[in-house]
């Protein structure tokens, strides 16, 4: 892959933290340790089999893509100097095609699925991931208030409706991370009650995955990494 940013980037990609942004962006953080050579590379070409989504530009450390009718793009953007990864989502608002909307969340969802288990191949790969303000990044903001991805599970866990940015402005849970908020699958929100949780059949750096049993039927629960999440207390389905 090419080493210097492709000169159509710009052009492709409206987003830029000196204008305001039409439509909302969604964004994630990884700051790793270390990351070995060939991370970004198997990372891209990974994203490049995801369905429905295209890859518009690539090089050696940064990824353009599109989901779908181009309503959604998502830029990822490495630097191999700090070890620092960047991905923002950017589409449209619920209120302008709440369509196109949920499929901008769908997008997030896939590349950050795709980033966790990339990063779940590389087993000695430490990562702490923050979650950029939303509201700043719409603004433009130099400087954005980050949220630490264990505090907004822990928030949305608790059923908490927002957090706040700078300890003044509320900002929406579902508008900062709705796919971990699950904003686009309101009408498929079930009781926890009607969850049998068994053992544990695997985890990863994000999460646990657990056998249960739903409605009389055998189904996987994935549960989001808790630092309290004890498989002793779990009864096996």
């Amino acid at each position: 892959l090419p080493d210097i940013t492709p000169a159509g980037l710009s052009e492709q990609w409206s987003l830029s933290l000196n204008s305001k942004i039409r439509g909302l962006v969604f964004s994630r953080v990884y700051r790793f340790a270390f990351l070995p050579l060939g991370f970004c590379p198997r990372l891209f070409i990974r994203n490049m089999h995801l369905p429905n989504v295209e890859s518009k530009l690539h090089w050696a450390n940064g990824q353009l893509l599109e989901f779908m009718g181009g309503s959604s793009r998502a830029l990822l953007r490495y630097n191999p100097t700090t070890y620092v990864l960047h991905l923002q989502v950017h589409g449209p608002e619920a209120d302008v095609d709440s369509k196109q909307y949920n499929e901008t969340i769908r997008m997030l969802r896939i590349l950050v699925e795709n980033i966790e288990t990339t990063i779940e191949g590389w087993y000695e790969c430490k990562v702490n991931v923050v979650i950029p303000c939303s509201h700043c990044l719409m603004e433009g903001n130099y400087s954005q208030w980050e949220f630490a991805l264990e505090d907004c599970m822990e928030s949305i866990a608790r059923n908490q409706a927002f957090v706040l940015c700078r300890n003044v402005r509320k900002i929406r849970l579902d508008v900062l991370a709705p796919d971990l908020s699950l904003a686009d699958l309101q009408d498929l929100h079930i009781s926890f009650d009607d969850i049998e949780i068994g053992r544990a059949i695997g985890e990863g750096a994000f999460g646990v995955v657990c056998k249960g049993i739903y409605k009389g039927e055998a189904v996987a629960v994935k549960q989001l990494a808790d630092d309290d999440y004890d498989e002793e207390e779990s009864t096996e389905a």
